[in-house]
C-alpha cells in the first residue's frame, strides 16, 4: 500500500459523496445508527488514520533495517528504495539489498 492508494480512495469518497452535498447528513446512513455526516466523518478519520501509520510504520522501519535509506523525501518511498523496489528520482532501483539484523550496539 503506498500513500497513492490512500490518495485513491480519498478521491474516490469525495467523488461518491459530493453529489449528495445538499442533501439532509443528519439522517440515519442506511440500517446504520449513525447518522451520514458520522459515517462519513468515520471514514475520513480511518483514511486519515492509515495513511499516518503507514508513514510511522515506514520510518521505524527505515530506521531499524536500513539505516542506510535516503534521508530526504517520503518514508514509504524510500523504503520501497531500500529494498528493490522501485527508483527514486535521484537513485536507481537497487538490485541487491540486505537488511541489518542486528540491533545496534550502544555507546
Amino acid at each position: 500500500m503506498r500513500g497513492s492508494d490512500v490518495e485513491r480512495a480519498a478521491a474516490g469518497m469525495l467523488s461518491a459523496l459530493s453529489p449528495h452535498g445538499g442533501r439532509d447528513w443528519t439522517v440515519r446512513a442506511g440500517s446504520l445508527e449513525w447518522s451520514c455526516w458520522t459515517t462519513a466523518a468515520h471514514v475520513a478519520h480511518d483514511l486519515f488514520a492509515y495513511a499516518a501509520q503507514v508513514a510511522d510504520l515506514s520510518a521505524l522501519v527505515l530506521a531499524r533495517l536500513f539505516p542506510d535509506a535516503p534521508a530526504a523525501g517520503p518514508r514509504p518511498d524510500a523504503l520501497l528504495w531500500s529494498a528493490g523496489r522501485a527508483a527514486l528520482p535521484d537513485r536507481p532501483r537497487r538490485t541487491s539489498w540486505s537488511w541489518q539484523a542486528a540491533l545496534p550496539q550502544d555507546g
